[in-house]
């Protein structure tokens, strides 16, 4: 989850440093089909946790609304991320002009929110330790891995597993690529390093 959430993270940093020196319309277009696809790699996120990963940890722990404090942070920043979607979504409409700097403006409002909430999960997910003879996390891996893979428009590659290394490929089903992280450029919380 640490290296998913890594991902996440790199790719909100991407935008937040480029967008002021995106301006040509061939990058513009290029640098706006990135927002959204970003934008979308964060829904299939959490839209795979709240259907099948939380769930499956209730299940498995016994313990109903163990993950609910995560999902009360998923609605803390959607607002934020839904704003930068449609207006990512109205410049390429023609509907909105690029600007740089709003988008900037728009992560300000969700980012540390966001990073927080991808920080703070991971030490939730740490807590699960104390259920670890009830956690099946093979089961719980291949289940939600299953469900992100079957989601419109996302593909979720392991690319190369070298113990205790593992690096992945996140990209979208068109050839989008969105992110690609490795265990050994992280902590445990999911910070570069």
């Amino acid at each position: 989850m640490a290296l998913v959430h890594n991902c996440i993270i790199r790719g909100l940093n991407a935008i937040y440093c480029q967008a002021p020196y995106v301006s040509t319309r061939e990058d513009i277009c290029d640098f706006l089909g990135y927002i959204k696809a970003w934008c979308l790699t964060l829904e299939v996120h959490h839209k795979t946790e709240e259907a099948v990963s939380f769930p499956l940890l209730e299940i498995m722990t016994r313990e109903k609304g163990v993950m609910d404090t995560n999902i009360a942070q998923h609605k803390a920043f959607h607002h934020g991320l839904n704003a930068l979607e449609v207006y990512a979504t109205a410049c390429q409409n023609y509907k909105a002009i690029y600007d740089g700097s709003f988008v900037r403006k728009i992560i300000s409002e969700f980012g540390m929110i966001l990073t927080e909430h991808l920080a703070d999960e991971i030490e939730t997910l740490e807590a699960m330790n104390d259920y670890e003879e009830r956690i099946d996390w093979e089961i719980w891996t291949d289940k939600t891995k299953e469900h992100a893979i079957s989601l419109p428009g996302m593909v979720c590659t392991i690319f190369h597993v070298e113990k205790p290394n593992v690096e992945i490929m996140i990209a979208r089903a068109d050839g989008q690529l969105i992110g690609i992280c490795s265990t050994h450029d992280i902590d445990k919380y999911g910070r570069y390093i």
